[in-house]
């Protein structure tokens, strides 16, 4: 399984609803043995596969469903899961050392970015960063109410200590592909239902009215929902449009009510310089816009604030 952020979020949740059991016993069923004894399966994989200075099953398990999340990533390899949280010692199944870990890698900071660890008041708590936007983080956390469950955060929030960024494998950029010949655009206005393919050979993409003109052109065979083609452009008509080619969900613009900004969703082949120079701005603005220090480190699924 390819290294990655938006993959390591998929394993954390499909674990969501696991509820830790009475017993050491039915450790594999999400449902069965439910109780508040700190028995789970995460515990249990990771003590057959090396992990820590013992056993710690029926201990407090946050910080080891991380681990395992990220042991599940990297399809068992131990030596490689641990790389990506910086664990060079036998103590990770605790928040404090885990954090510690990551701060002296130099990879620990108060600014979240999706797949990171997020370590609460004290490093008394952690979990995953699985959803960011203008205000607020999404987690999953293992532990959470005696189960792993999803829950939000306001940015800044005095109960974060911080995060620390594991060392991801950033996707090779995909080999361009020809895009099948496209055809003028019929002049005339006419109305797009939802759905409808519509080949153009060069047309500026609106984000919200025509007042809001992107810089950007798209080329190709797309689909488009909630817009009209109005002379051979592309309007869109409401906040949210997604945009498919051949089928396959490659990225969308949101602008949030009341903001100056839409939020741009990172796809494979992205880097902030391409982004940048579709929206007519640099990369040195968007990396300070959103609080990347490395502007030659994105992730897929990433939420990068475009300014209109």
């Amino acid at each position: 399984m390819e290294r990655t952020a938006e993959n390591l979020i998929k394993i954390a949740k499909s674990q969501i609803g696991y509820k830790e059991k009475a017993t050491n016993s039915q450790l594999d069923s999400f449902d069965a043995n439910a109780g508040s004894a700190n028995y789970n399966k995460y515990a249990r994989d990771l003590y057959k596969a090396g992990y820590y200075n013992g056993n710690k099953q029926g201990y407090a398990w946050c910080d080891v469903f991380v681990d395992w999340c990220f042991w599940t990533l990297c399809d068992h390899n131990k030596k490689e899961a641990e790389a990506m949280e910086y664990q060079t010692g036998l103590y990770g199944a605790g928040c404090v050392y885990s954090a510690q870990y990551y701060k002296a890698a130099g990879a620990f900071s108060k600014t979240p970015k999706l797949g990171d660890q997020v370590f609460f008041k004290d490093y008394a708590h952690t979990g995953i960063v699985v959803g960011i936007n203008s205000s607020r983080i999404t987690t999953v956390e293992g532990n959470a109410g005696n189960c792993v469950g999803q829950h939000t955060y306001n940015l800044g929030s005095s109960n974060i200590e911080g995060y620390g960024h594991p060392k991801y494998v950033v996707p090779k950029p995909q080999e361009p592909t020809e895009d099948p010949k496209p055809v003028e655009p019929t002049p005339a206005k006419h109305a797009l239902a939802a759905g409808d393919p519509v080949e153009l050979k060069s047309a500026p993409l609106y984000a919200g009215s025509e007042s809001k003109t992107r810089s950007a052109t798209i080329t190709g065979k797309y689909y488009f929902w909630g817009g009209s083609v109005v002379n051979g452009r592309i309007r869109i008509t409401t906040t949210k449009s997604r945009v498919n080619v051949s089928g396959q969900v490659t990225g969308w613009v949101d602008k949030p009510e009341g903001t100056d900004y839409i939020i741009y969703v990172v796809k494979a082949g992205d880097t902030l310089n391409k982004i940048a120079a579709r929206y007519g701005t640099t990369a040195a603005k968007l990396g300070q816009l959103n609080g990347i220090k490395n502007i030659n480190l994105i992730y897929i699924g990433q939420q990068i604030k475009i300014p209109v």
